[in-house]
């Protein structure tokens, strides 16, 4: 069978394309709840929201996309309390940055669709490749 693959031949072959480390101005594209899997970590699984951002229109890398899976509640009760603490502290970092007033303990994740802010992307390989990595969220300005 012949399968016809635009962009096939001028393809990276990377396993995931990067953009060099550095602040990009992003939008929130994508948000999605997801189960993991039960883990020698966690036994019973846990729950993280996948946060996707693309690089703003005009922007060097402009289009390129980013994942970020931050652990959400309710957190495996094997987590320990400093480890949750920090997993709260980065949802609320990224609330922050996109600009939501976070008054009470909940709030729509919906809310983070479509906002904007200033992601620090690092690189990282955990031996699987070299990928980015969004290590920070600021606001824009």
């Amino acid at each position: 069978m012949k399968v016809d693959v635009p962009g096939l031949k001028a393809s990276s072959g990377e396993a995931y394309p990067t953009i060099p480390a550095g602040s990009y101005p992003v939008g929130v594209t994508k948000l999605e709840p997801r189960e993991n899997k039960p883990s020698d970590t966690y036994p019973n699984g846990s729950m993280s929201l996948l946060v996707q951002v693309t690089v703003a229109p005009g922007e060097e890398n402009a289009g390129h996309k980013l994942s970020k899976f931050m652990k959400i509640p309710p957190y495996p009760k094997e987590m320990d309390d400093g480890k949750q603490a920090w997993h709260t502290n980065q949802l609320k970092r990224l609330c922050i940055a996109c600009g939501l007033d976070i008054t009470k303990d909940s709030f729509d994740t919906d809310q983070l669709f479509g906002q904007q802010f200033t992601a620090v992307v690092s690189w990282k390989d955990d031996g699987t490749g070299p990928k980015n990595e969004i290590r920070d969220y600021l606001t824009i300005g």
